[in-house]
Order: C-alpha cells, then structure tokens, then sequence
C-alpha cells in the first residue's frame, strides 16, 4: 500500500486551495456583483472551472435589484 507523506499531501493542498477558494470566494463576489444568483453560480465553478464561470458571468449584463436579465430579451426591446 502506498502511503501519502507530507511532501505529496502540501502539493495536493497547493493544487486544491487555489480551485476552492476561487469557487466559493471570487465567483461569488463577483455573481453577486452582477446581481445573480450566488448559488448557482457556486455550483457552477464547482462542476466546471472558476476560470470558465468567471468568463460566463462576464459575458451577462448587470441584473436590475432582485430581477434576472435574459440577454436575449434585450435584443426584442430596441426597435
């Protein structure tokens, strides 16, 4: 069997910290920032990448107070 020492274990750490910590600090800060839903978009970078999150959520306009924005309805309003 093959035992984990430490040398192996701080670069796991290394590795996971970064992922983590974006996932549940910078993705929501900025969803809320945009004024969507936090919680979704914590799953979101979990299942996929912050990286990739953080570029979808920069994508999306700025949601109005507690009212989601569907970027396809904007191009319906302008004559």
């Amino acid at each position: 069997m093959h035992d984990i020492d430490s040398r192996e274990l701080l670069v796991g750490l290394a590795l996971v910290l970064p992922y983590v910590l974006a996932s549940v600090g910078l993705v929501p800060y900025v969803a809320s920032e945009k004024r969507r839903s936090v919680f979704g978009w914590i799953l979101t970078s979990l299942l996929m990448t912050p990286v990739l999150a953080l570029i979808a959520l920069a994508a999306l306009p700025v949601g109005e107070e507690d009212v989601p924005i569907n970027p396809f309805d904007l191009d319906r309003e302008s004559p």
